[in-house]
């Protein structure tokens, strides 16, 4: 039992009494950190995704400064955990071991039969030896180590920043005016600005919306990340009403009432972000949406107790989530069938053959981590026009990069989270909404890392991290945290 830190500073079940001045100041720094990590997921999407190497490397920068703020504030504000390590062990675990063996792939091993080909022969070019490397790229691998520790960064930020409930719920609020605030500018600038993207003029006609990003497939998975949100922030608040006891008449009036005096805006953001998903003309992120809106509302519906009006309403939400997302899913395989004969279809047909090929070549030391586009230089067969960046493909690439077994882990890691979400479903009694959105934030990136790369946008990558921190964090009771 934990008593409010406005009662004389005591705390019951821990190790001594605590003044209520240090209490004040814990609270005071973590408002201000919490406030500095929200301000960071609020600017990320404006240069472009960040995109570009200075823009996550200040994120980076920043989420590494409030991580040591933080830490000293355990130290010297007589600040605790709000959600104790042991409750973390599982995930930090699994990912530690492909952080490690990813600094293991940038270190210099001499001429070991470890090292990449590729320095072997850098050696004999320049006729003297060079100590090889399993990356093919280490300033690459090095630089995504710092990306990856800036999503764990975020995440583990989330986790002890929104344990307590009214703090969850301004993080819910403001993850859905975030994603609004983009989607609103996204269909602003589509619809009148044609020929800007952002501050630069487009090289290209107006295609896609694709608000401040560079392209609308990546905006495409950050705007499903912020409409499930928003989704999620209707369904807190017409949540009891909906399952509750009573009539049809009776359910549908509280509804109608809850929405017109508080939940106007959250369905008004579903509604412009609704509206900028489908201008991103992206069907996997339309799929991965639907997937998401279903999972979303299956959790939030099946872990409570529901009369007839909310078994019916279950019922006709899911069938038409799944119905509409398998729909959509058929006319991407019609026309990538139809299309299979065309240059678009052959090349990635191509691109998914040769980097499987590079998987095969090195299934358990990979090429380095983050290095794709350096090492997949080397498979070039001519199949394949240009260069490719990366795999759209997140597994495959995540593959080739780090090798089978590292891969597994670090995906693993990501599946652990979302899986003691799932259980805090339907271990809860209330705010399930909280690990329910993270659940289905999982299943958008899942579905979405199959065919694009969305997730190496680290705009989106940071808010599927918040987001998880948040459910993580909201997932476990009050007696277990």
């Amino acid at each position: 039992m934990q008593l409010g830190p406005d009662y004389l500073g005591v705390q019951i079940g821990t190790d001594g009494p605590r003044s209520t001045a240090a209490t004040r100041a814990a609270l005071r720094l973590e408002s201000a950190l919490f406030w500095t990590v929200l301000g960071t997921l609020a600017a990320m999407p404006l240069p472009f995704g960040s995109a570009w190497p200075w823009a996550w490397s200040l994120a980076a920068v920043l989420i590494g400064l409030v991580l040591l703020t933080y830490g000293l504030g355990l130290v010297f504000t007589e600040a605790r955990l709000a959600l104790p390590m042991r409750r973390l062990r599982v995930p930090l675990l699994l990912l530690s071991f492909p952080v490690l063996w990813a600094f293991l792939q940038a270190t210099p091993l001499g001429g070991s039969d470890l090292a990449h080909p590729i320095w072997s022969a850098g050696g004999e070019a320049l006729g003297r030896p060079v100590s090889g490397k399993i990356s093919v790229d280490t300033h690459a691998t090095g630089t995504s180590v710092m990306r990856l520790f800036l999503y764990v960064g975020v995440f583990f930020l989330a986790v002890q920043l929104c344990r307590s409930a009214d703090r969850a719920f301004f993080a819910l609020n403001a993850i859905v005016a975030i994603g609004a605030a983009y989607g609103l500018y996204g269909i602003i600038a589509y619809l009148l600005m044609p020929e800007q993207l952002a501050w630069l003029p487009r090289t290209s006609p107006r295609g896609d919306l694709s608000a401040a990003f560079l392209d609308g497939i990546p905006y495409a998975t950050f705007a499903s990340l912020g409409l499930i949100a928003a989704i999620a922030l209707v369904a807190k608040l017409v949540h009891r009403p909906a399952v509750g006891s009573g009539s049809r008449k009776a359910v549908l009036s509280n509804l109608a009432r809850i929405l017109g005096a508080k939940g106007w805006a959250p369905a008004g953001a579903v509604l412009a972000l609704a509206a900028a998903t489908l201008l991103t003309h992206s069907r996997a992120g339309l799929i991965a949406t639907g997937i998401g809106v279903v999972v979303l509302l299956f959790c939030l519906l099946s872990a409570t107790r529901l009369n007839r009006f909310g078994r019916s309403a279950l019922a006709a939400l899911v069938v038409g989530g799944m119905l509409l997302t398998v729909h959509l899913a058929s006319e991407t395989a019609l026309e990538e069938g139809a299309a299979a004969d065309a240059s678009p279809g052959q090349q990635r047909a191509a691109l998914n053959a040769l980097v499987w090929q590079g998987i095969t070549d090195s299934p358990l030391l990979g090429h380095g981590y983050g290095a794709f586009e350096s090492a997949f230089q080397g498979y070039g067969d001519g199949t394949v026009q240009g260069y490719a960046p990366n795999a759209h493909n997140d597994y495959m690439e995540l593959a080739f990069d780090l090798g089978l077994p590292a891969a597994g882990l670090l995906l693993l890691a990501i599946g652990s989270v979302a899986l003691r979400c799932l259980i805090g479903v339907y271990d809860r009694r209330r705010d399930i909404v909280y690990p329910a959105l993270a659940v289905a934030a999982t299943s958008v990136a899942a579905a979405q890392a199959l065919t694009d790369f969305s997730l190496q946008v680290p705009a989106t990558a940071a808010l599927l991290a918040f987001i998880l921190g948040l459910g993580y964090s909201q997932s476990w009771t009050s007696s277990e945290g």
